[in-house]
This record gives structure tokens, sequence and C-alpha cells, in this order.
């Protein structure tokens, strides 16, 4: 199984041939992701009329939207005519995207909200910074995607 999972990764993906624009784009997103601790605080508090439910939908499908411009222009050559390509998926595949869009997508935005409307953005953010890596960490061990030498 970890074969079939190597076949399906970014390998197709070229290395970016710029050392900083990676670095630079991992800096803008932390900042971004940093500056929405603040945001969505604000946002909760200014509108108490949406609900966690009905903001993570506008949020989720605002950025789908986007997405898909942006896959359209990052996309577009001249032998697909301007159409995203989608690899074919099997089953298994197709429901690991469904699980993990469910999971990640809404109901971490869920969760998140719920917590920044009971607390801080400073008590979130702990939760949300530093801890993260250290969850990924063990889930990854407990998992086998990493291993300990």
């Amino acid at each position: 199984d970890d074969d079939d999972d190597a076949q399906h990764s970014f390998s197709h993906v070229p290395p970016s041939k710029s050392k900083v624009l990676p670095l630079a784009a991992l800096a803008v997103a932390q900042v971004a992701e940093s500056a929405w601790h603040i945001l969505g605080f604000g946002i909760l508090d200014d509108a108490p009329y949406i609900s966690p439910l009905e903001f993570t939908f506008i949020r989720q499908t605002l950025t789908w939207i986007l997405l898909t411009i942006w896959a359209r222009w990052a996309e577009k050559d001249d032998e697909t005519g301007g159409r995203i390509q989608f690899p074919s998926l099997r089953s298994s595949e197709f429901a690991k995207l469904v699980v993990g869009g469910v999971t990640g997508g809404c109901l971490v935005q869920l969760l998140y909200l719920q917590g920044l409307i009971m607390t801080s953005p400073t008590t979130t953010c702990i939760w949300d910074g530093p801890l993260l890596p250290v969850i990924v960490f063990c889930i990854a061990i407990l998992r086998g995607t990493e291993k300990l030498y």
C-alpha cells in the first residue's frame, strides 16, 4: 500500500527553481494563518447573527471559487484549452479525499470557530500553532508515515 501511495504522490510536480519562492510562500501562509486568529475573532464578534456553520460554509465556498479560478489560470495550456485535468482516482482514493475534506476542511473549521467563540485568539493560537507540529508528528509516528531511528 505504501508503494501505491508513492505512485500517487506529488512526485510529478517539478521542484521550484527558486530557493526563495517556496520559503516566501510558506512565510506568507503563516502570516495569513496568524492573522486569521485575530480576524476570525473580530468577524464572529461583529456578526453574532452568523453561526459557525454558516461562516464555515461561506468561507469554504469562497475558497473553492478562488482556488478554481487560480487552478484554471495556473493549469492553462494549449493542449487542454484551459480545462483543468483531474487525475483519475480509484474509489478508495476518492473516499480518502472526501473524508479529508469533511474532517480537515469543514469539521476542523467548525471546531476552531467554536473554540474561538468560547476562548480568546491567543488561547486558540496556542492550540492551533505550537501544538500542531507535535500532534502531527505523533500521528505520523503512529500511522507509520514517519519513523524514529
